[in-house]
């Protein structure tokens, strides 16, 4: 059944998709958003005989090699990890190579997410290059002075602001209370919205000792959008102005809220930003960030840690409760953005995710990360489900975000190729699908 599961994908791609040589022209209208602060930035680099470099020759790396240098004459190199590319070149001539080889002084990463990565694999490898992230030029709308100079960390206070924030559980141990204790202090109120069907009794007892904390459940599993849609609300009503959201496995570390709310309360967080989010760590890894700089502005930033602005979470009608589960927070993101609002990552701002992987086999196959034993048959019903949801949403309307649900929807097909319990995920796939074609969202009421 496979092989079916795959033609009626294709059949979507050639109904809706636009091809990877628009993709590439999406990318270019992107970057001349800023052509000039880009090409006089580059220009700086190298009159201070520095090496750049580009990470990634996907559509997004094309993209900046022919919008900047399409004669091959500033970009020493481009990076990228699929093995198979290495020695190879571009349209435009540039040689794709190795990042552990080639002695760079600059590296410029085409997204805030390639940030956390390129970030992480530096930092593994003890390489020293800065990292410069086109998105923060971009959706910053940045000019040469902001990059060349480095951001003044004095906060003028202007404010006080008032936060609350939510944790929001499904089926959790008593350890959570020692991630809560990790944040609870530093707001006004802690909602914990309960998601279990079955409730821990004895964490229950726990949460009620402490003081600011407000239990909430209905007794069944309603998903992170209405939970944090009903929060946000009880939040106005008790005057709040921010609302941070946490999964039950997210440790606040020290400082972090503190950090994020001095920059609330201060002159630089204008009216416009949406989403304060902190950088993250996962597991025992480094924390990540570029802290050559405060803040970064991001096009998208996962719930966990991020701090919403109330307003706008009302006048931007919330988060969308019909994805339940998967792309909840960022398609929230590129809504909020779609309004006008912007969202900020604080470098210096450190949350710890906890993400249960242990057993779980990561490969690299053509340029695409493949996950083995990670996602359960009903996580591949919503990403699948989910993705193909989010595409027609926004097919008119951000054709970024557009052709990165694309993206997702082949990677979760190829990556069951892969993947352990095929039939069972296989069979997750097809009732998406279904579920999709017949316009049946929010909780996944089949047994998978």
């Amino acid at each position: 059944m496979l092989p079916q599961i795959i033609n009626t994908y294709e059949m979507f791609l050639k109904l809706e998709r636009v091809s990877v040589m628009d993709a590439v022209k999406v990318y270019e209208e992107y970057f001349n958003k800023k052509y000039n602060v880009i090409c006089n930035l580059i220009d700086n680099i190298l009159s201070r005989n520095k090496k750049i470099a580009a990470w990634g020759a996907g559509a997004r790396g094309k993209a900046f090699l022919s919008t900047f240098d399409a004669r091959n004459e500033k970009i020493y190199c481009v990076f990228d990890i699929d093995e198979k590319r290495w020695n190879t070149k571009l349209p435009t001539g540039h040689v794709i190579m190795k990042y552990e080889e080639q002695p760079i002084d600059y590296i410029f990463v085409m997204n805030s997410i390639n940030e956390v990565d390129v970030k992480e694999l530096l930092l593994e490898n003890g390489i020293d290059s800065e990292v410069i992230n086109l998105d923060n030029i971009i959706l910053g709308d940045l000019e040469l002075e902001n990059l060349l100079y480095k951001q003044k960390k004095e906060l003028c206070k202007v404010r006080e602001v008032k936060v609350a924030a939510v944790c929001i559980l499904y089926n959790p141990g008593n350890e959570v209370i020692e991630n809560i204790m990790s944040y609870v202090k530093n707001v006004e109120i802690l909602y914990v919205y309960d998601n279990s069907e079955k409730q821990n009794k004895i964490l229950i007892e726990e949460l009620k000792k402490i003081e600011n904390v407000i239990y909430i459940t209905s007794g069944m599993n309603d998903g992170i959008a209405k939970a944090i849609n009903i929060t946000g609300k009880m939040a106005i009503k008790a005057g709040m102005d921010w609302l941070v959201t946490f999964d039950q496995d997210s440790y606040a570390e020290k400082r972090m809220l503190e950090q994020m709310k001095k920059y609330a309360n201060s002159s630089l967080c204008s009216n416009d930003i949406g989403i304060i989010a902190p950088s993250c760590s996962y597991n025992t890894r480094e924390i990540h960030g570029n802290y050559s700089m405060y803040y970064s502005y991001f096009d998208k930033v996962m719930q966990s840690g991020a701090m919403n602005n109330l307003s706008i979470l009302e006048t931007t009608g919330g988060y969308d409760e019909n994805l339940f589960i998967d792309q909840v927070d960022y398609e929230y993101c590129v809504r909020i953005r779609l309004f006008g609002y912007k969202i900020i990552k604080i470098n210096n701002a450190l949350l710890k995710h906890n993400v249960n992987d242990e057993n779980v086999e990561i490969k690299n196959i053509d340029g695409c990360k493949i996950y083995v034993n990670k996602y359960s048959g009903i996580r591949y019903y919503y990403i699948y489900r989910n993705n193909r949801y989010l595409a027609r949403k926004y097919q008119d309307k951000d054709d970024i975000y557009f052709l990165e649900c694309e993206k997702n929807l082949c990677n979760i097909v190829k990556n069951l190729e892969y993947d352990n319990d095929i039939e069972i995920k296989r069979r997750a796939i097809e009732i998406a699908e279904r579920d999709y074609k017949n316009l049946i969202m929010g909780r996944c009421l089949h047994d998978l």
